[in-house]
C-alpha cells in the first residue's frame, strides 16, 4: 500500500512540531542538530517521508531567506504543518521560462506536487535563473501527476504546466548569497537522507543474511565502516553548517560516494535476495525506493566531474 502523504506528512510534522517547525537558518545549533537527526530517523522509517520533509523544509528556507514580504507573510499565516511546499531546481527536461512577465512551458519532476500548498521553483528569465514563489492553483497553472516511478511513489512527483502565469513573485537570483546559503542546507539534507538510506539497506541485507544463514564475509562490515566514516564527517559539518567554516565540497563528495555505496548495496541485495524484491508491494518497497533514489538528481558518473567534486 502506498502511503498517503497528503495526510501523513502534515500529521508527522504536527506530531514533531517542536523539532521540525523551525527556521533552520536562524536556529540554535542544538535545534539544528535535532532537526537533521530527526530527518535521518524519518528516512529510516520511509525514504519518501524523509524526501518529502527535506523538500518541504527547503521550500520554507527559500522563502525565509528572501526579502519577499508577501511570501514570508504567507508562510507565517498558518502553522507549518498546514502549508506544504515544493522545491525544484531547473531540470534538463524543463521548458518553463518567463516571457514578457508571464511564465510559460513545463516544469518536470517536482516532489510533493500531489499535496502541496505553494511552490518554490527555479525559472529561466532573460538567460538567467531566478527563484520564484507562487501559491498553488493560480490562474494558468495545471498539474500532471501521471509520472509513475518504480519507487518513491508516495512523493507524489509530477510536472507543472504554465499557460501565461503572472501571479508569482521573484525571491532572488541563483547568483546570490541567499541561494548559496539555501543550497548548503538543501544539499546537506540530501546527504542526510542518503546516509540514512544506506543504513536501512545494510540493515536489510543483514536481516536477509541471518534469515538465510548466508555468510557475507568482510564486504558488509567494510560497507558499514565506510558509512560510519561518512556519518562522522557529516556530524562535523553539521556543527558548522551555515557558517564560513562549512565546506560544501565535502558534503557533495559524501553524497556522491553514497550513490556508489547504494549501488553496491543494491547489488548485494540482488545476490542474496529473492522474489520479495521483484514483486510489487511492501516487501519490495525499500529496494524499489533505493533504485529510484540512486538515479535521482545527479548520477554518480556525472558527480565525479562536477564542480562540487573538486577540492
Amino acid at each position: 500500500m502506498i502511503a498517503d502523504y497528503s495526510i501523513n506528512l502534515r500529521q508527522y510534522i504536527n506530531d514533531h512540531q517542536s523539532i521540525l517547525d523551525i527556521d533552520l537558518v536562524t536556529a540554535h545549533t542544538d535545534a539544528r542538530i535535532a532537526w537533521y537527526e530527526l530527518l535521518k530517523k524519518s528516512t529510516m522509517i520511509d525514504l519518501s517521508l524523509g524526501h518529502c520533509l527535506q523538500h518541504n523544509q527547503s521550500a520554507r528556507i527559500s522563502v525565509q531567506l528572501s526579502n519577499c514580504q508577501l511570501a514570508r507573510d504567507y508562510l507565517e499565516s498558518q502553522p507549518g504543518y498546514q502549508l506544504i511546499g515544493t522545491n525544484s531546481v531547473l531540470k534538463r527536461h524543463d521548458s518553463c521560462t518567463i516571457v514578457n512577465g508571464a511564465i510559460v512551458g513545463e516544469k518536470h519532476y517536482i516532489s510533493n506536487l500531489g499535496f502541496c500548498n505553494y511552490h518554490v521553483l527555479w525559472i529561466k528569465n532573460l538567460d538567467q535563473q531566478q527563484v520564484i514563489f507562487f501559491i498553488d492553483n493560480v490562474t494558468g497553472l495545471s498539474k500532471d501527476l501521471s509520472f509513475q516511478p518504480i519507487g518513491m511513489e508516495a512523493t507524489k512527483t509530477g510536472k507543472l504546466v504554465f499557460d501565461q502565469v503572472v501571479d508569482y513573485h521573484i525571491l532572488y537570483s541563483i547568483v546570490s548569497h541567499e541561494n548559496d546559503l539555501r543550497s548548503h542546507y538543501h544539499n546537506f539534507s540530501f546527504c542526510t537522507v542518503s546516509l540514512a538510506l544506506c543504513q536501512r539497506l545494510i540493515n536489510e541485507i543483514n536481516d536477509i543474511a541471518r534469515q538465510k544463514n548466508i555468510n557475507l564475509g568482510i564486504d558488509i562490515v567494510s560497507h558499514q565502516q565506510l558509512l560510519d566514516s561518512f556519518n562522522d564527517l557529516w556530524y562535523q559539518l553539521l556543527l558548522v553548517l551555515g557558517t564560513s567554516k562549512f565546506d560544501p565540497h565535502k558534503i557533495h563528495r559524501i553524497y556522491s560516494q553514497c550513490k556508489l555505496l547504494i549501488a553496491e548495496l543494491l547489488k548485494s541485495l540482488i545476490l542474496i535476495g529473492d522474489s520479495r524484491h521483484t514483486q510489487w508491494g511492501l516487501s519490495s518497497q525499500l529496494f524499489r525506493d533505493a533504485v529510484t533514489y540512486v538515479t535521482h538528481r545527479q548520477n554518480f558518473a556525472t558527480s565525479l566531474v562536477s564542480y562540487y567534486s573538486r577540492s
